[in-house]
């Protein structure tokens, strides 16, 4: 059966079998040696998470060449994939691309080539799965950077992706998760188990799984940076062990808890129980830069509410507050549960001295659980980059 995108490109939804990884060093068969003389040897991830994916895919070879950029990659596309008439093609480049100070002209060039290799895969009839570079430490903010342009294109185009980065980042330090890379580039085995982990279950599910909404996955130290306008938006950072670093939080009326977060969330869980209602449970200071009037700004992540029976609640709300107008996910919700949110708006001119103040507001005695709170610039962002514009061109 085939179906159309929104983007009038045809894709396979069924009897997905024959794949391709396609990419880099991380995607081939590759050796290399650790900081301590020792050599490994892998699979690569792609073909661990083939494997860990089960009997729904015939694998048909690894397009991987250590060393590649997207420039070569997108110069080899048809020969070393169309060529051999895959049904399903995992794509990971820019590694090789991604250097400390990266302009933002290399940037677009970069995803230029991404999104011209995504355009003969679906031109050909292939579906393209989308695999973002995992955290690359010589080059930390660009590879935040890189992974949200990764989601803007799937989006675009209606496409799986599969989020290595979210899973190899340390949300405190942004580099590796400790013992996940032995060079601070390539994923080492326990890098490449959890990656596979994430990319099977995407792989297991295509039929139905396509692109999530963009969560920052680092804890920034500073307000106004370009993958989270939020400082520790992942609560990650904590110079007094227990409190998160840029929120204030009631202590009159409640107590609160940080737990490690589980995949796909990553930092801290920060859970407020409220015990004496109502208060301001949670409060970041105001944001005051990384927009500007008229920007379009993008306000994401997860609310957990449990406690409260719905039928005598009054109500909680979550917010960005402006001087005089508010921005709400949530306003006086009457309902329990998980919430996963993303709410676009536009900056009004008027707010723009005032700031931005992310708040969670409540009336009703209950636990209160919040993750990965993201805010970014949606405007300056495609300022960059933006997909779609090579169909004009």
């Amino acid at each position: 059966m085939t179906t159309i995108t929104s983007s009038g490109f045809p894709i396979i939804h069924n009897n997905l079998r024959r794949i391709i990884p396609f990419g880099d060093s991380i995607t081939a068969s590759t050796s290399w040696a650790s900081a301590d003389g020792i050599w490994y040897q892998s699979t690569g991830y792609a073909e661990t998470s083939i494997r860990m994916a089960g009997p729904k895919y015939q694998f048909v070879r690894n397009a991987g060449i250590p060393g590649n950029t997207t420039a070569q990659m997108l110069a080899r596309v048809q020969s070393d994939v169309i060529a051999y008439a895959p049904d399903v093609v995992l794509f990971m480049g820019g590694t090789n691309d991604i250097t400390s100070g990266m302009t933002g002209a290399a940037m677009a060039s970069m995803m230029n080539n991404i999104e011209k290799i995504i355009l003969r895969l679906l031109n050909a009839n292939i579906m393209p799965v989308l695999v973002t570079p995992p955290v690359r430490n010589a080059a930390a903010p660009e590879s935040r950077q890189v992974q949200l342009f990764y989601y803007l294109l799937a989006d675009y185009y209606h496409l799986p992706l599969i989020d290595t980065y979210r899973v190899t980042v340390d949300p405190a330090t942004g580099n590796y998760l400790t013992g996940y890379s032995p060079d601070g580039t390539h994923p080492g085995p326990a890098g490449i188990q959890a990656i596979a982990q994430q990319a099977s279950l995407v792989l297991a599910n295509i039929d139905s799984y396509f692109s999530p909404t963009y969560l920052a996955a680092y804890s920034e130290t500073s307000t106004g940076q370009p993958a989270n306008l939020i400082a520790n938006g992942s609560f990650a950072q904590q110079t007094i062990p227990g409190t998160p670093d840029h929120w204030g939080v009631s202590t009159t009326y409640g107590s609160w808890t940080l737990t490690p977060a589980a995949q796909p969330y990553t930092g801290n869980l920060f859970a407020y129980t409220l015990t004496t209602a109502p208060a301001y449970a949670l409060y970041a200071p105001g944001i005051t830069t990384g927009y500007s009037a008229n920007d379009t700004l993008v306000f994401s992540g997860r609310l957990i509410v449990s406690g409260p029976t719905p039928a005598t609640m009054s109500g909680f709300t979550l917010a960005l507050d402006m001087t005089g107008d508010h921005v709400r996910p949530f306003s006086g919700q009457l309902t329990v549960g998980t919430f996963d949110f993303s709410q676009e708006f536009v900056m009004p001119a008027s707010q723009v001295s005032g700031g931005l103040t992310p708040t969670l507001y409540t009336m009703d005695l209950g636990s209160y659980t919040c993750a990965n709170m993201t805010l970014w610039n949606k405007t300056a962002t495609q300022a960059i980059w933006k997909p779609g514009q090579l169909l004009n061109s």
